[in-house]
């Protein structure tokens, strides 16, 4: 515990990431300290930190161990003032593979959802604009073609175009919708979690 607090207070990611078990999250992830980071802690004491697999202020609480496998439970303690304490929980998994304890990297189901939302929203984008510059090739007069059919041709076009734009931009505007709406979820999913604890 001491030593992975340790290295993610140095954001030593390539180290850290040699102390992980292949398999749910891409190496890159890791070694870049994408995964360590996660996403922004609400707590402005905690701000600023990584976060996984622990906040590295997070002290051991206990232990339980099944099948190769330890789920840890970490705590902290914040003086709130005024006699207020509050009280933060956090578990992650170990992994017992060739005689070492192996940190077992995983991604919350929402977070998965954003990326794959992030990965298609990317996508679409990038077939809409593909799809704009084969239109704006093919805006050019075409041989054989009288000026008035070309002309016509073009406004015909041009219209598609306009209208593929448009649906892409609404499109792209539910998606941005639906991403605040699971941002939001997540904070109050999180909120309700530590207040229940």
């Amino acid at each position: 515990m001491d030593d992975i607090a340790r290295l993610l207070r140095a954001r030593d990611w390539m180290t850290l990431a040699g102390h992980c078990e292949p398999g749910a999250v891409d190496r890159a992830e890791l070694e870049t300290g994408r995964w360590f980071e996660g996403p922004r802690d609400p707590h402005p004491g905690l701000a600023g930190h990584p976060r996984r697999p622990f906040h590295p202020a997070y002290r051991y609480e206990r232990h339980e161990e099944a099948d190769g496998v330890a789920t840890v439970t970490v705590g902290l303690e914040i003086d709130e003032g005024g006699g207020m304490v509050q009280r933060s929980f956090a578990t992650f998994q170990l992994a017992q593979r060739d005689g070492r304890w192996l940190i077992r990297p995983e991604v919350p189901p929402v977070e998965r959802w954003l990326r794959a939302a992030r990965r298609a929203w990317d996508s679409r984008m990038r077939a809409t604009n593909e799809t704009v510059v084969a239109q704006a090739e093919a805006d050019r007069i075409e041989p054989g073609l009288q000026r008035d059919d070309a002309e016509e041709a073009r406004a015909r076009r041009e219209q598609e175009r306009t209208r593929r734009l448009v649906e892409a931009r609404e499109q792209t505007e539910d998606d941005r919708r639906r991403l605040e709406q699971l941002d939001l979820e997540e904070r109050l999913l999180r909120e309700l979690r530590d207040r229940l604890r």
